[in-house]
């Protein structure tokens, strides 16, 4: 072989690259390096060359080959040689989110399940839940909590469309921290989302443990001057303390 070229079609505008701009009519370049037997050609600078911003994001790779005696693989215009790679270019990393809870809300019920949404332009290949709970310093492995946070792979069967979930967490009174992120399926691995705002709540859905009278004492007799009841009240160690209470007067003999 004497030469190797390549062209780079973008396909929404049927645009040319010349090595360093984009034009409406065919461009052969010659590839960085070749021997006989393979080639590899290098984009100068691909951030800025390849764009994921529009509904076509395909590009289209034919290579042509010429030998010391002129021979070319394919004609000037490409039309005479049909095997042909075409790529999806996607550099935008996933957004995910999380909706349910709402930051800084306080759930009551232990079977919480956690949801949110995510967008992404080409296909999720993942997205990754840590969840914290920073009245312990645990954080959930998907089957028991452990020191220290700990990101975990969401179920591929609880990631739909545009959205997703997780739940069966053994979830125990405290005060939480999750947060998620994704990866699309671009190779390698350049489009990983990088975490971002951390959403946070409480989990409480145990009773006050305490909830008592110290006065007046039990089957004692006391008369009109007994104005004032006194007692003890206090909830769990990681609960969101007592907010209200109640007392209730009965007459028995009535």
């Amino acid at each position: 072989m004497d030469d190797v070229e390549i062209y780079i079609l973008r396909k929404y505008d049927s645009y040319y690259f010349d090595g360093n701009d984009w034009y409406d009519s065919i461009r052969w370049i010659d590839v960085t390096s070749f021997d006989q037997t393979s080639w590899s050609y290098t984009v100068p600078d691909p951030t800025n060359t390849f764009t994921d911003q529009y509904d076509n994001d395909d590009y289209e790779i034919k290579v042509r080959a010429k030998d010391k005696a002129g021979n070319s693989e394919c004609s000037d215009d490409g039309l005479s040689k049909t095997k042909k790679v075409t790529i999806t270019w996607d550099d935008t990393p996933p957004q995910t989110d999380v909706t349910y809870p709402s930051d800084g809300a306080t759930v009551n019920w232990s079977t919480l399940t956690i949801k949110g949404t995510y967008t992404e332009l080409n296909g999720i290949e993942y997205i990754k839940i840590s969840i914290y709970n920073k009245s312990t310093g645990k954080g959930w492995t998907g089957t028991n909590w452990v020191t220290g946070g700990q990101w975990i792979s969401i179920p591929s069967d609880q990631i739909y469309v545009s959205s997703w979930t997780y739940s069966g967490v053994s979830w125990v009174s405290g005060d939480y921290e999750v947060n998620t992120k994704g990866k699309d399926v671009a190779g390698p691995d350049d489009n990983i989302e990088v975490p971002g705002s951390t959403t946070t709540f409480t989990v409480d859905f145990t009773a006050p443990l305490t909830n008592s009278i110290t006065q007046p004492a039990d089957k004692s007799w006391q008369n009109d001057s007994m104005t004032t009841y006194t007692g003890t009240a206090g909830d769990e160690a990681n609960g969101t303390e007592v907010k209200e209470l109640y007392l209730k007067i009965q007459d028995l003999i009535r």
